[in-house]
């Protein structure tokens, strides 16, 4: 499986604030109230791209805030009823020059990597470009991380699919006695 099919299958199963479900309250009411500022702040006709934006986070925030010219993009394809175009390599954006006054991302640029997408995100934004990253030594990047290697596990190493097609309960009762021994030790275990 891809990378693009596996955040796809994630994304499809997540909530639309699928990667801060998980933070205290607090956090993200202060997360929601600055987006929403930033957002007041640069009128209702601005153009906004969101990069990896996932089901649509940030986006959700811009629609209450009274954005309409709103526009996600992700490596994967996650539905929903946002407007996030999947299938984007961040590396090469598919618009043109200058076209979005704000171009934002939130945790998520960072797993596309630094160099070519934030070239690509400077070339398409004439406005804001703001960035909401992981540091490389956080916690949640860690376990995001952890996680994106398990699930590399579940499908190539554990042959969850092959073991599933074959219907045999012998295997499918190893590969579940495998993924709770997993699980079990994990620091992260959402995925298992």
């Amino acid at each position: 499986m891809s990378a693009a099919e596996i955040w796809t299958a994630y994304w499809r199963e997540a909530e639309t604030d699928g990667c801060t479900i998980g933070f205290p309250a607090e956090v993200q009411q202060r997360l929601a109230a600055r987006w929403h500022a930033l957002f007041r702040d640069a009128g209702p006709g601005a153009r906004l791209l969101d990069l990896a934006a996932g089901r649509g986070a940030v986006l959700a925030h811009a629609r209450a805030a009274g954005l309409t010219a709103i526009e996600g993009c992700d490596l994967a394809d996650p539905g929903g009823p946002l407007p996030v175009r999947g299938g984007v390599d961040l590396a090469a954006l598919p618009y043109p020059d200058r076209a979005f006054d704000l171009v934002v991302s939130q945790f998520g640029i960072e797993y596309a990597g630094l160099g070519a997408p934030l070239d690509e995100a400077m070339r398409v934004c004439r406005g804001r470009l703001v960035l909401l990253l992981h540091a490389r030594e956080s916690d949640v990047r860690a376990q995001a991380l952890e996680q994106a290697e398990q699930g590399e596990w579940v499908i190539d190493g554990l042959g969850l699919f092959a073991a599933l097609r074959t219907a045999d309960a012998g295997a499918v009762a190893r590969l579940g006695a495998a993924l709770a021994e997993r699980a079990r030790t994990a620091r992260n275990d959402a995925l298992l």
